[in-house]
């Protein structure tokens, strides 16, 4: 493996790697996120963290054959965690791939009954796939057990949709959220 940079060691701890992506691409400005994938070459190629922040970096940007790509590669280093393929079936659906995004899901349900799976990212998928209900019902389970990804609701783009919706602002309220 090749010596990181100081920055680069930083945000290969998770301090500023995980934050700033995340920040930068969910930037309202308005400009073409410029990604640099070379930045990744430098990280150890079996840190599966690293796949997945790209391959969100790509989905973000709309950009969904790379970030299937690197999302796939992340899921064999990741563990047992659900995340990686939560995130792929998010990639498939934007993709316009529905089938394999609910092949993903379905398995991510079947898993769900045996392990703990965050009520947050499975609204994501219900979403992504057309069930709004099952979405908002997650979202207040996700609410009720104070799952971290309720904090990103305000600034999530795949919330966009939902945002005229009075259940969507009576949560961002009840969040705490100014309006």
């Amino acid at each position: 493996m090749q010596q990181l940079s100081e920055e680069n060691e930083a945000r290969y701890q998770f301090g500023e790697f995980v934050v700033d992506p995340v920040r930068r691409l969910l930037s309202r400005s308005g400009k073409p996120i410029a990604l640099k994938p070379k930045v990744f070459e430098t990280l150890d190629p079996n840190l599966g963290f690293a796949h997945w922040l790209l391959g969100l970096a790509y989905m973000y940007k709309g950009s969904y054959e790379p970030a299937i790509r690197a999302l796939q590669q992340s899921i064999p280093l990741s563990g047992d965690s659900p995340d990686e393929p939560a995130s792929l079936a998010q990639a498939y659906a934007l993709s316009g791939n529905k089938a394999e995004a609910r092949k993903i899901f379905d398995e991510l349900k079947q898993q769900a009954n045996r392990k703990y799976i965050s009520p947050g990212t499975m609204a994501d998928l219900y979403f992504l796939l057309g069930d709004k209900d099952q979405a908002f019902a997650l979202l207040e389970k996700a609410y009720n057990e104070h799952d971290n990804m309720i904090v990103l609701l305000k600034i999530d783009p795949y919330f966009d949709s939902l945002r005229s919706d009075r259940r969507f602002t009576d949560l961002l309220r009840r969040v705490g959220f100014p309006q």
